[in-house]
């Protein structure tokens, strides 16, 4: 695709990242389809991402476009993050271009970048012009990609045709054969998937016609596919089995090595002392074709500026699958105008149990299984009429997806129509797993409303981490999480509505695979306060007025009730304090409310259980203040000789709610005064006054050489 097209700048953090979430598992592929320029590539689950990573991508190629000539592409590198605060640290293999937040490095160096939640930066290997072609120096294979939180990793090339010949001579003529070139790339797994096993089956070119090639001077390339190796453990010895005997195929020293098969023509079994990257390629072609080839081949077109016509293909990658990657089920879809072909290898014990779209592989595929001599591995492959399928079998399986690989140029004799390269392929049967033996244990606690819990994952290594957790089934609950770290995970459960019956089961699941299920039930109380509504009428403010109320449980659970709550400018208190209430029980209790506010009030109090509200109960009141007054009496004058003489003195409530006197201000009685309280007040303290009644005193005025007045007060 032209740099002018491009929605990113390499070397520069963009936010051109796609984010996809879904209630239930899907699959999501991207597809490129930009004139003859195909890719499909199948993007890896967040909860699947990694932390370390070896890239695997290919070394600098050449294009040749109609606009522009022959012009150089090369590798590149895609990092996303899913989490604020990633911190990326990159180990380099080929020298990178500039951009706004990185600088060009050379091999060997390293360089750091931040990148945030859903943010992405490209890494592009450095053009070094015609002369390095496929030169190891432009190859950013090798290279080691290490962050704090998990990422995702996808590298692949801008264009290339997986052979290395620039320009050769057909029938005396020079043709390029940079038009058989497309873009690839796939998501890498994480170092902690790779493996040490892996099954390979050839590509089909329906039309291509290797002796044909042949004979007409055509690149001796076009043959096989190519498999390539990457060691992520090292040394390592690769061996591969063919179907006769295993041979010894490499040795590779140090991590990121590559190890190329490049003519792959037979299915094939490899075997690695240590963990290692596969990838399969499938060849561009291109050759003349004859005019008027038998009925069923592909027919020649000459092409504009051409003397004859001439064949084409794309090249393909597809993947390879560890063996300890397989899984037992896998879906794919590709978009309906690229006609697919299938490819799907199991063992000789999963012929039997092996089914496409709920149909038995053989019946559905119409065709047969293919044992690779000597081991225990088969496998199937053929077009397909659907671009939908899902394959399933509980003794697992790998599974390729490719088609439209060939026929630029060409008359598909299938729809006598001229087909267009827009190749595409996929692994579509690769397991996010990894081989780890781990165990989930968990510790739960039911509280206040909410079920809270820690979810811990042990292993005999590190090899383990919580990757997801959430809700497999809920019933008007919610759940957030927090992670602690790599091994273990937070989480608050409650219901939506607390009123209401609640259930979920929260699932939590590690990087091996292995998963454990926490069900929960809440179940709300059912308690009820008898009378629910009280109409108290006038009630004196600051004066605790008491009812007494029935409190029932019709539950099948023991209910406690620790305090009483009351809104609005109100002050509760229960009597007793705390009670326990059996099932179908009844407890009688004393509530005791004191208003703050004149005027009506309309007050809910709650009874609780130390955190939730187990009922509730109304009281409507008008609060007011009561009208306190104290009668008068002036004294005469007498010798100080006098013992004093006594008067009788009476408060009196000129309202219309009760009034308590609690006390009196003792600043003007009392020995060091003229006045003394000789009876009918402390003794009598506090003292209830209802509307309109009196309470007497006596009050002793010792030496009235002056007059003292007791003010009214309240």
């Amino acid at each position: 695709m032209p740099s002018s097209y491009r929605s990113y700048e390499p070397g520069s953090v963009g936010t051109n990242v796609i984010s996809v979430t879904a209630k239930h598992p899907v699959t999501v592929s991207t597809y490129i389809g930009w004139n003859a320029n195909t890719l499909i590539t199948r993007a890896q689950p967040v909860e699947s991402w990694g932390t370390e990573y070896l890239v695997s991508t290919l070394p600098q190629d050449l294009l040749r476009t109609q606009l522009n000539g022959i012009s150089s592409r090369a590798g590149y590198i895609v990092i996303v993050a899913s989490e604020d605060e990633t911190t990326v640290n990159v180990q380099l293999s080929a020298k990178v271009v500039s951009g706004a937040d990185v600088f060009a490095s050379s091999p060997g160096e390293a360089l750091s970048v931040s990148l945030k939640r859903g943010e992405a930066i490209c890494l592009e290997a450095e053009d070094l012009g015609e002369s390095f072609v496929w030169a190891p120096i432009t190859d950013l294979t090798g290279t080691v990609v290490t962050s704090n939180k998990p990422i995702s990793v996808l590298a692949g090339h801008l264009k290339t045709g997986m052979y290395r010949r620039e320009i050769y001579t057909i029938a005396g003529q020079q043709r390029p054969d940079h038009l058989g070139r497309t873009p690839m790339a796939e998501f890498l797994p994480p170092m902690d998937r790779a493996g040490s096993s892996f099954v390979t089956v050839p590509i089909v070119y329906h039309y291509r016609n290797i002796s044909l090639a042949e004979a007409r001077g055509g690149p001796y390339e076009v043959r096989g596919d190519m498999i390539r190796f990457v060691a992520v453990d090292a040394p390592i010895t690769i061996t591969r089995n063919e179907g006769q005997t295993a041979q010894v195929v490499a040795r590779l020293k140090r991590r990121g090595e590559v190890f190329e098969a490049k003519i792959q023509e037979r299915a094939a079994v490899w075997t690695c002392t240590g963990r290692a990257l596969a990838q399969q390629y499938g060849k561009g072609a291109i050759y003349p074709l004859p005019v008027g080839l038998p009925s069923g081949q592909p027919q020649g077109i000459t092409p504009v500026g051409f003397a004859e016509p001439w064949y084409a293909g794309s090249p393909v990658l597809v993947g390879a699958t560890p063996v300890s990657q397989w899984v037992n089920s896998a879906t794919f879809s590709a978009p309906p105008e690229l006609p697919s072909t299938v490819c799907i290898i199991t063992t000789n014990e999963g012929i039997g149990s092996l089914k496409v779209n709920n149909v038995g592989a053989t019946s559905f595929l119409s065709s047969g299984f293919v044992p690779i001599t000597g081991t225990p591995y088969v496998y199937i492959r053929s077009r397909v009429a659907t671009n939908h399928l899902t394959i399933t079998s509980p003794l697992g399986f790998t599974a390729t997806m490719y088609g439209h690989i060939e026929g630029n140029h060409v008359k598909d004799p299938g729809t006598e129509e001229l087909a267009t390269i827009i190749s595409h392929g996929q692994n579509i049967g690769y397991a996010t797993s990894v081989d780890c033996d781990d165990s989930l244990y968990y510790d739960v606690v039911d509280s206040c409303g909410a079920w809270s819990g820690v979810i811990s994952v042990s292993s005999n290594s590190l090899c383990s981490r919580i990757v997801q957790t959430y809700l497999l089934q809920s019933d008007n609950a919610t759940i957030a999480t927090k992670t602690i770290d790599a091994q273990s995970l937070r989480f608050v459960a409650k219901a939506i509505d607390g009123s209401a019956t609640a259930s979920l089961i929260v699932r939590c699941v590690t990087s091996s695979g292995r998963y454990i299920d926490i069900p929960h039930t809440f179940t709300p109380t059912n308690v009820q306060v008898t009378p629910d509504s009280i109409d108290l009428g006038l009630t004196p403010l600051r004066i605790p007025t008491c009812v007494d109320v029935a409190v029932i449980n019709h539950g099948t659970d023991v209910i406690t009730v620790n305090r009483a709550v009351a809104s609005n400018d109100g002050v509760v208190s229960i009597t007793p304090s705390s009670f326990s209430i059996p099932p179908k029980g009844r407890v009688d209790v004393e509530l005791c409310l004191l208003l703050t506010e004149k005027g009506q009030n309309t007050v809910e109090i709650d009874m609780l259980d130390g955190c939730s509200v187990v009922s509730s109960l109304v009281i409507e009141s008008v609060a007011e203040m009561g009208e306190v007054y104290v009668s008068d009496y002036t004294w005469t004058p007498v010798p100080a000789s006098s013992p004093g003489i006594e008067a009788k003195i009476q408060i009196g409530n000129r309202g219309r709610v009760n009034v308590v006197i609690y006390g009196y201000d003792t600043t003007l009685v009392g020995p060091d005064s003229h006045f003394n309280i000789t009876r009918g007040l402390n003794e009598h303290l506090p003292i209830t006054l209802q509307p309109g009644t009196l309470h007497t005193f006596f009050l002793l005025c010792i030496a009235p050489l002056a007059i003292h007045r007791l003010q009214d007060t309240e």
